[in-house]
């Protein structure tokens, strides 16, 4: 049984679809940042989301946008989807890198065929005062503005913390890992064509960048993504199974030996961490209602 015969089939879930979300995100303290860093962080944002909005075209309500600065915005058709970009953009750009903000509620102001900066309405609102409060937080890099604000914060700080705490060297394998097995909601609606371009640009970008700073853990630039689409998985387990041979994988990308890569997978909380992201999905869908019966 999928996500959907689960939801389909209990009376009393509240489908957190079709509900009103943005997520806004910035870089944090780029002001301080020197020219250089600067200019390398945005660039990476820049292919980042570019990427993403074609991986996540199937929850995308507006595309993500630069709407300030180094902020960006956007309209999702789930909290469970906003917190799965954000997770991805996160380890995209470093895990400590942005706050963020998710907001629900009403899109008062709808320009069709506008973008998400000439949109408004209470969702934005919320997520506005949401990254607001992310920005004051000493606990959550993102808050949930949502029916059970707290909650939500707290339930995705799991998969958030984990990642967070990771060294260097992880947070480069933990990308890795993404690259090639990122997890999303729904089937992206665009071509497979389209998805494998976007990624080859965001792969040269993050190749000409990162390898400047001793990172040994990139994918091969012809492997193209396997998206985990999580609509479609039925437990823990199978999400696990996933990630078998990954460290194979990776051994044959010549950076290490499958030993030591089975060490840096377990020291980097792989597991552990997405399956504290899918946690938090299945909570959202479910309205509350944690883990696969």
């Amino acid at each position: 049984m999928n996500f959907s015969a689960i939801l389909n089939s209990n009376k009393n879930t509240r489908l957190e679809l079709n509900v009103n979300t943005v997520l806004m995100a910035d870089i944090k303290g780029s002001r301080k940042m020197d020219d250089l860093k600067r200019g390398r962080i945005q660039q990476q944002l820049y292919h980042s989301v570019n990427y993403l909005n074609k991986l996540f075209s199937g929850s995308l309500v507006a595309d993500v946008v630069f709407s300030a600065g180094d902020e960006i915005q956007g309209m999702f058709s789930s909290v469970a989807s906003a917190f799965l970009y954000y997770r991805a953009l996160s380890h995209l750009l470093g895990s400590t890198t942005l706050h963020a903000g998710i907001g629900t509620g009403d899109w008062e102001t709808r320009i069709p065929n506008g973008p998400s900066t000439v949109q408004d309405g209470t969702c934005y609102h919320k997520a506005r005062a949401a990254i607001n409060q992310a920005k004051k937080s000493r606990c959550y890099q993102l808050v949930i503005e949502d029916k059970d604000s707290f909650t939500q914060t707290v339930a995705a700080a799991y998969s958030t913390a984990l990642s967070a705490s990771r060294t260097k060297r992880q947070v480069d394998f933990a990308r890795s890992v993404d690259l090639v097995f990122p997890l999303i909601l729904e089937m992206p609606s665009i071509s497979r064509r389209e998805l494998d371009s976007s990624y080859y640009e965001l792969y040269d970008c993050l190749q000409k960048l990162l390898e400047k700073e001793g990172c040994k853990y990139l994918p091969l630039a012809e492997r193209a993504p396997d998206p985990v689409i999580l609509e479609e998985v039925v437990s823990y387990k199978e999400l696990e199974s996933r990630m078998r041979g990954v460290t194979y994988q990776m051994e044959s990308f010549g950076v290490g030996r499958r030993q030591s890569l089975d060490r840096l997978m377990a020291e980097s909380a792989i597991l552990v961490e997405r399956n504290a992201a899918a946690f938090f999905v299945f909570g959202e869908i479910r309205g509350g209602e944690w883990g696969w019966r």
